[in-house]
């Protein structure tokens, strides 16, 4: 009977120590429909060895463009003066289970966010920044690492009429 006790225990003991300590999610860009279409997908992949949630949909709005050049008609890259905002996420969105080793895929589309919606048109050729606001991808409940964090600079808007 003790011998059942003690296996358990250490069972139990082994899975709860398993399950602790930080997750890492990975992420990676995809860059190739922003010329043409404003488009920019990014994975996140869970490099631990535990289910995390993340959200299941990453919106628009939670990336901002910053250095935004556009070019007018004689080809001259003239900067479009505008700040970023300042965010605050109040409200936790819903989320899905990432397995180990599981991706996530999210779109975002440089006119639905905060700034391209007020000030960039789809006819113009643009050149911009942006950088991502990830502070509640993972459900706050886990200790994650979010690595692959980088401002994307130099991204070139391009509509295809214009080329």
């Amino acid at each position: 009977m003790k011998f059942k006790l003690i296996f358990c225990f250490l069972i139990f003991s082994f899975f709860t120590f398993a399950q602790s300590g930080k997750c890492t999610i990975k992420i990676n860009y995809n860059l190739s429909e922003v010329k043409e279409n404003g488009i920019i997908s990014f994975s996140a992949t869970n490099l631990s060895n535990k289910n995390i949630k993340v959200l299941k949909s990453f919106h628009d709005y939670k990336a901002q463009l910053e250095n935004i050049f556009y070019v007018d008609s004689d080809g001259n890259l003239l900067p479009k003066n505008l700040g970023t905002a300042d965010i605050d996420f109040f409200k936790q969105d819903k989320t899905v289970v990432l397995k180990p080793n599981e991706s996530r895929i999210y779109k975002i589309n440089i006119f639905e966010t905060l700034q391209g919606s007020k000030y960039l048109r789809a006819e113009y050729s643009y050149k911009f920044d942006v950088w991502f606001n990830f502070i509640d991808l993972v459900d706050h409940r886990f200790d994650c690492d979010v690595i692959g964090l980088e401002k994307l600079k130099n991204l070139k808007y391009q509509p295809q009429a214009i080329q």
